[in-house]
């Protein structure tokens, strides 16, 4: 018997090394690379790994609108998806949420000083 060539080892060990490796998922697509960025961001601080892609299209392409193809994706690995699509959902609703107070916020300073007179106006009547 002919022992196999050191070659062939390391082929076999990188095979080997192959199969254990997980696949990449796509999970999200971010409207913006801000937005990819900060979820990316939040999966990290909640311990998923994850990495950000595709977030330098929209200048490379030039006057092309953000939209599907060139939209940011955050991926991670497969045995992640589903802890991170639970974590991207939660993002998302807290997103809406901030964003839901701050135009009821604008709405409400709005009507508080809707017909209110500057300083300046006030001194500018009684002169």
């Amino acid at each position: 018997m002919s022992s196999p060539s050191p070659g062939n080892y390391e082929e076999l060990a990188m095979n080997e090394d192959l199969e254990k490796e997980e696949r990449i998922v796509e999970v999200y697509r971010a409207r913006d690379p801000m937005q990819a960025h900060l979820f990316a961001a939040e999966l990290k601080n909640d311990g998923v790994e994850c990495q950000v892609v595709g977030d330098h299209l929209g200048g490379a392409l030039g006057e092309v609108p953000f939209g599907w193809s060139t939209a940011p994706q955050i991926l991670v690995k497969e045995s992640c998806v589903e802890r991170a699509r639970e974590l991207l959902s939660e993002y998302e609703q807290l997103l809406a949420t901030s964003y839901d107070r701050d135009e009821e916020e604008e709405e409400e300073e709005g009507e508080e000083g809707g017909d209110d007179e500057t300083p300046e106006e006030s001194d500018e009547v009684e002169r």
